[in-house]
């Protein structure tokens, strides 16, 4: 139970900050470039964005899960 309940919290704070920095980069995609593709270049710097994120999802979900730890 304690393990499933770790794993939703995990899973959800990693995908909030995912999806939170993908919205970001999408209106700022479509705001930069409104009539054209974005370059490849532009596509490493979203990929980056997004891993950045995800770390710093799971730092959160780790800070989370220990403070939950101490209080159970």
């Amino acid at each position: 139970m304690i393990f499933a309940v770790v794993s939703i919290i995990y899973a959800g704070t990693i995908l909030l900050f995912v999806a939170t920095a993908a919205l970001i980069v999408r209106a700022w995609t479509q705001g930069r470039y409104p009539h054209k593709s974005p370059s490849v270049l532009h596509y490493i710097a979203v990929g980056i964005v997004l891993l950045l994120s995800a770390g710093l999802g799971i730092a959160v979900a780790s800070q989370i899960v220990v403070a939950l730890g101490y209080m159970w």
